[in-house]
């Protein structure tokens, strides 16, 4: 739900509020994985959509290390598990 509302405010370049939602998304996924409770694959798509909020703000550096972030964690889900591939 707070993905939804960051990408809303994300298309209407209303940028600090679209990080704050996308800020609550990262921490319940990241609550809900440390409790064991889900196995969110969808934790990789906040990410990405966090460097793209930074990439519309001008800020490159930070968009990159937040995609990039966001893909590795696609790429180590898998089989029920939930890790972050290393390159």
């Amino acid at each position: 739900m707070f993905e939804a509302i960051a990408k809303i405010y994300t298309q209407h370049k209303k940028f600090p509020l679209a990080l704050a939602y996308n800020d609550s998304s990262l921490v319940a996924t990241n609550r809900a994985i440390a409790t064991g409770h889900e196995k969110h694959e969808t934790i990789g798509e906040y990410y990405r959509l966090r460097g793209k909020i930074y990439q519309e703000m001008g800020l490159i550096d930070s968009a990159l290390v937040n995609m990039q972030k966001g893909f590795r964690i696609d790429l180590g889900v898998g089989n029920g598990a939930f890790h972050i591939v290393h390159f």
